[in-house]
Order: structure tokens, then C-alpha cells, then sequence
């Protein structure tokens, strides 16, 4: 994740968009990855 946000490219902020608005089969499982990205996301990219 860490490294899609440094190369700053059309392909790598698709692919973060895509991870973002991932579902999985069940709304736990979902939240629960989403939570886990904007975890990571405020550790400060």
C-alpha cells in the first residue's frame, strides 16, 4: 500500500481506489479491511 502512494501514477492510485472499494463477502470481513487500509493510510504516507 505504502509503496502505490509514493509512486503517485494513474495505475497506482487506480489500484488504491480498487482496494478502497473492495467488498467481500460479508459486511464484517468488509468493514473489517477497510478499517485495516485507513490504518494504515493515517500512519502518514
Amino acid at each position: 500500500m505504502r509503496g502505490l502512494k509514493h509512486l503517485n501514477s494513474k495505475k497506482s492510485r487506480m489500484l488504491l481506489w480498487e482496494a478502497r472499494t473492495w467488498e467481500f463477502d460479508s459486511p464484517e470481513s468488509t468493514e473489517q479491511f477497510r478499517s485495516d487500509l485507513e490504518a494504515v493510510q493515517k500512519e502518514g504516507w
